[in-house]
Order: C-alpha cells, then sequence, then structure tokens
C-alpha cells in the first residue's frame, strides 16, 4: 500500500468530489467547451468563411450538446473518485469509468469534434480536478504534502489511461471504417473492370465486322453507332477507374491497433 493510500484526505477528497460530481462535470464541459475550436476558428484555418447565422448555430449546437452530456460526464468524475480512493482498481472499457468515458468520447465525435479537441477533454478534466484538490486542501491546515502529490499523481493516471482508451477505440473506429470504405471500393472496382472488359469486347467485335466486305450499308452504320457507343462507355468507365485511383492515393495507409486499457491501469 503507498504510504498515503490510507490519508484520510485521499478518502476526504474521494467523497467530496462524489458530492460535487454534478458541478464538477459542469466545469469540466465548460472548459472543455472553451477549449472546443469555434467555428469562426476552424474557418479560419481551412479557408472557408461560413455565415455569422451558421457560426451560431454551430456554436449553440456545441452548447446543447455539453449540455446533453452531462449526465454522462458525471460518472466518469465519481469514477476518477472512486480511482482516487482504490487505486488498483482496473480501467477498462467494461469498468464503470471506462464505459462512462467511451460514451462521452463518442459523443464529441458523432457531434463533429475534431480528434485533437476530443483528446484535450481530459486534460481539461484533470485540471478541474488538480483545481478542486488544491481548493479541499486549503480548508486544511494537517494535510501532509505527499497526499496531495498522491491526489495528484492518481487523477493523471487515470486521465492518462482514460486518454489513451478512447483515442485507442477513436483509431479502431476509424480503422473499422477505412476497412468497410476499401471493401465498397474493391467492389467497384470490379464491376467497373467487368464492365470495361464487355465493353472493349463490344467494340473489338464491333470492329471486326466493320472489316469485312459483305457488310450492308444499313448494317455498317450499326456497327459504327456500337463503335462509338461503347468506346464513350470505355472512356467513362476509365475515369472512374481514375478516380478510384486519387481516393486509394488520398487513404492514410497507416492505422493503428486498438489499446487496451487494462493494459495500462
Amino acid at each position: 500500500m503507498h504510504e498515503s493510500e490510507g490519508s484520510p484526505f485521499i478518502g476526504e477528497l474521494s467523497t467530496r468530489i462524489r458530492a460535487a460530481h454534478e458541478d464538477l462535470a459542469r466545469r469540466w464541459l465548460d472548459a472543455v467547451r472553451r477549449h472546443t475550436p469555434s467555428p469562426l476558428t476552424l474557418a479560419a484555418t481551412d479557408g472557408t468563411s461560413p455565415s455569422h447565422d451558421h457560426a451560431q448555430q454551430a456554436t449553440g449546437g456545441l452548447a446543447d450538446l455539453y449540455d446533453a452530456l452531462v449526465p454522462h460526464a458525471s460518472p466518469v468524475v465519481c469514477g476518477v473518485a472512486d480511482f482516487i480512493a482504490a487505486p488498483a482498481t482496473a480501467i477498462t472499457s467494461e469498468s464503470p469509468l471506462g464505459a462512462a468515458a467511451l460514451r462521452v468520447a463518442r459523443s464529441l465525435h458523432a457531434s463533429g469534434v475534431d480528434a485533437i479537441s476530443a483528446i484535450d477533454a481530459w486534460r481539461c478534466l484533470a485540471d478541474v480536478l488538480i483545481e478542486f484538490v488544491d481548493l479541499t486542501a486549503r480548508d486544511r491546515d494537517d494535510i501532509a504534502a505527499t497526499a496531495m502529490l498522491e491526489a495528484t499523481r492518481r487523477i493523471f493516471h487515470a486521465c492518462a489511461v482514460i486518454t489513451r482508451a478512447t483515442a485507442s477505440a477513436r483509431m479502431h473506429a476509424m480503422e473499422t471504417r477505412l476497412t468497410e470504405r476499401e471493401t465498397r471500393l474493391a467492389g467497384v472496382r470490379g464491376r467497373l473492370t467487368h464492365d470495361l472488359k464487355n465493353r472493349v469486347g463490344a467494340v473489338i467485335g464491333a470492329g471486326q465486322l466493320l472489316q469485312e466486305e459483305w457488310i450492308g450499308v444499313a448494317e455498317r452504320t450499326r456497327f459504327a453507332g456500337m463503335v462509338v457507343e461503347n468506346a464513350d462507355v470505355v472512356r467513362r468507365v476509365i475515369g472512374e477507374l481514375s478516380a478510384l485511383a486519387r481516393l486509394d492515393d488520398q487513404a492514410d495507409p497507416q492505422t493503428e491497433r486498438p489499446i487496451d486499457a487494462a493494459s495500462s491501469a
């Protein structure tokens, strides 16, 4: 057992965090909101110029999102409080803390919050809780520095594990989407290739018939039309295959295997 694990301050801190979980959750989400780039900030980086109404609508949407996240954020705060009191508890995707953190992370991702801001959310949580540690310590004169340091270390450790787990889950979801995309592209590529072969065969067949002297004027006109028609389709198919090749070039070939948070607990 760590020398400060049984410290009265550690137990009191855990209890106080749980008692103030909703207020702390709101403080945390408010900090995340302040650190999340606004639509106007994003526009400055990508060169677009959204209208004022669009920016207000997007900003209002984020405010609504964070308000709706409070019921999911509170269990995360309570979970960290439990971890402070019992740091031997494993943080996994199935544990209450891990599951609650993943719900928050998925909600942020589904609402369009960028990956960096989503990761930064857990630093914001650590900042809010460490500030609470300082405020709690000020109410008492008998707090040992080692107890405060240990409480801070446990908060950082919990947030670090959560950051790793949620980032890994996001990478795994991205890997899944890329795999599904590649499967769809392979199917489209196969259909286009099959169509291309058929059209080329039709052009060759019509061209061979046009070389025959016995072909009449009407038939010659019909076969010439077949050559033009199928050649035009071939040109379109080649264009679509080129577009698919460009999509392949744009895909990121580097993927990361999902990391089990239990390995960091």
